[in-house]
């Protein structure tokens, strides 16, 4: 069975564990096509003792880095 967190019941992510402090977003929209292009970049504090894996809850999202 999955993690869900006290914090945010509506997420399988690790959000009791490690929190995002900021977000850089840089997205570009065209409305023409209805497509959103762009990227992310999370600031992220561990607040947990021995935390080896951020879960990220997200679905039909294209990761090319991280």
């Amino acid at each position: 069975m999955p993690h869900h967190p006290k914090a945010d019941n509506s997420t399988y992510g690790n959000t009791d564990e490690i929190h995002t402090t900021h977000w850089h977003v840089d997205w570009e929209i065209n409305f023409d096509t209805r497509m959103i292009d762009g990227f992310v970049i999370h600031d992220l504090e561990v607040v947990a003792d021995n935390v080896a894996v951020l879960t990220l809850d997200a679905w039909n999202i294209n990761v090319i880095s991280c």
